[in-house]
């Protein structure tokens, strides 16, 4: 389960729209952040996930957030400022589950690798809608999981909704906030629609009559009702609506956002549950966490920093400034994860985040006392160089800089915690971290 929203330029501190989204997936789905350079391939098709299809050679250079395994992308920015991120939404609409279609994954990376502009992502995911379709299972070890998408598509001038249903798509642009969270939201107000959508769900009588409604015609009641789709969502817009009706929204209050728990005080990952923004994976009823998190201000001029963690829990990790104008690459910062547990960045990450399971109400002592200080310190010096001084500094020095003080705090967090102790859960939650730790080799165990 995913959130993503967009907040507009009119209530924001900068006067520029901010995009900003949670990846949750399988505990044990590591997440890679990186930099996907301009290039030129060998010729005008690629393989995604599943099926190959045309697609320029030439391609733009961009940030990703992408499940290690994966062709397609989470979430990604690239270097005109065009960010997009999709959602799982549970439809009427039958799959074959045979994988000959397109993840919403490889529409995001297919249209950032293409696209210039929101409105020419839109047309470009629309026709990979229809022409292609979405039969491609988007789950990791869950090889049954598959499932439909939304998204949302922004650039610095304009935003779009796009929902979709097997071929069907409808879209919307909307003049204020706008989240989505693994549920239909568009209705019966939208600015484009596919040409059979409406026909489809008569014929089916998912529709009567009266004006037509496309959420309520194909949306599937009850996997929407268990992913606590409309608490989610509905978190993100009273959050919102909180910050706007005192000031105006900042970047550091979209990442506050992308943190929320329901149970602010006192909570623990053990009691977590499904409308949580923060997503923790507890067991049958919470599968997922979130594995990735990013917060983009789609600047004009493209200085601004994308904020991304590049690491799960997002409450118990960092937000770090990257560049599309000037990357850093650093291989020794950016290694591709694995399926076991090794010195990847996200993994080094996910072994604290394991052992702050047990003892959450300590490690968010320590995350508050070491961590957070350095995120404000990181958002304070990229604020001096953006967006008319940002030549007079080395953007990707910022970026190595706040790796390397993430990895620093994070041995100091994982010392400290360790002489802190731990606070016994219930055997089933033990189990099921027991279970994620020995696939993926880590050395830890919950007792």
């Amino acid at each position: 389960m995913c959130d993503t929203f967009i907040i507009p330029p009119s209530l924001t501190e900068s006067g520029h729209r901010i995009f900003a989204k949670n990846s949750d997936r399988e505990p044990n789905e590591a997440q890679h952040w990186v930099y996907m350079p301009p290039a030129m391939r060998d010729s005008n098709r690629v393989q995604t996930s599943f099926i190959s299809v045309d697609h320029p050679a030439a391609t733009y250079g961009m940030w990703l957030s992408k499940p290690f395994q994966l062709w397609g992308a989470e979430m990604g920015i690239n270097e005109h400022g065009l960010a997009i991120g999709n959602e799982a939404v549970f439809t009427r609409v039958p799959m074959e589950k045979k994988d000959k279609g397109l993840t919403g994954m490889d529409m995001i990376r297919l249209a950032l690798e293409r696209c210039r502009s929101a409105k020419q992502a839109l047309e470009q995911i629309c026709y990979y809608v229809e022409a292609f379709g979405q039969d491609a299972c988007g789950g990791y070890m869950n090889r049954k999981f598959y499932y439909h998408n939304s998204f949302i598509i922004a650039d610095p001038v304009e935003a779009y909704v796009l929902e979709t249903a097997g071929n069907h798509w409808i879209y919307r642009k909307p003049a204020g906030f706008y989240a989505i969270s693994n549920r239909l939201t568009i209705g019966k107000e939208w600015d484009g629609i596919s040409k059979d959508a409406i026909s489809y769900a008569r014929e089916r009588k998912w529709h009567r009559q009266g004006p037509f409604d496309f959420a309520e015609a194909y949306t599937e009641p009850v996997m929407s009702w268990l992913a606590r789709a409309r608490e989610r969502r509905q978190a993100c817009q009273v959050n919102v609506q909180v910050i706007s009706s005192q000031r105006k929204v900042t970047v550091a209050d979209v990442m506050d956002m992308l943190r929320y728990h329901a149970q602010a005080d006192g909570f623990r990952p053990c009691n977590g549950g499904m409308n949580n923004v923060c997503l923790h994976a507890t067991g049958l009823f919470a599968p997922s966490q979130t594995t990735g998190s990013m917060v983009a201000e789609l600047n004009p001029d493209h200085a601004a920093p994308v904020w991304a963690t590049g690491s799960a829990a997002p409450c118990l990790s960092l937000f770090k400034p990257f560049f599309t104008g000037s990357p850093c690459t650093d291989k020794r910062l950016f290694k591709a994860p694995g399926a076991m547990h090794d010195d990847a960045y996200w993994w080094k990450w996910e072994s604290w985040h394991r052992e702050a399971l047990q003892n959450y109400p300590a490690a968010k002592s320590l995350w508050r006392a070491k961590a957070l200080p350095l995120e404000q310190q990181w958002f304070s010096n990229a604020q001096r160089n953006h967006p008319s001084n940002i030549g007079k500094t080395d953007p990707g020095k910022l970026t190595r800089e706040a790796m390397d003080q993430s990895l620093t705090v994070l041995q100091e967090m994982r010392e400290a915690l360790r002489t802190a102790g731990r606070k016994r859960s219930g055997w089933m939650y033990r189990y099921y971290w027991n279970t994620w730790n020995r696939k993926a080799g880590i050395p830890h165990s919950f007792s």
